[in-house]
């Protein structure tokens, strides 16, 4: 495919909005455009490198003999009871309350 007729556009000047180096330049280079406040739509040259990169995740997670699995963003704290690092929820500041199963 030609960068010329890519959906997104490069932009030649800074968005003013990005303050960190690194969402200048994905925003420039036409891989990630802002849909909200810390929420960035990636654009079809960003696909295709997260593409490329899952498909390396998922090459070497087959060569060690593991699983690949999809959930949904909000999970029921039901199915996180039980794994000991996701067993845990902050109640406050610097308090740790144990969840009890369902």
């Amino acid at each position: 495919m030609r960068f010329s007729r890519l959906f997104g556009r490069t932009l030649r000047d800074d968005p003013a909005e990005a303050e960190v180096i690194s969402h200048r330049l994905l925003q420039r280079a036409g891989f990630i455009r802002p849909l909200a406040s810390g929420i960035y739509t990636q654009m079809p040259l960003g696909w295709r490198v997260s593409k490329k990169i899952m498909d390396i995740f998922r090459h070497e997670m087959d060569a060690l003999g593991c699983q690949e699995m999809a959930m949904p963003v909000l999970n029921p704290a039901r199915d996180l009871a039980g794994n000991r690092p996701l067993d845990r929820r902050w109640a406050g500041p610097g308090q740790v309350e144990r969840s009890q199963p369902a």
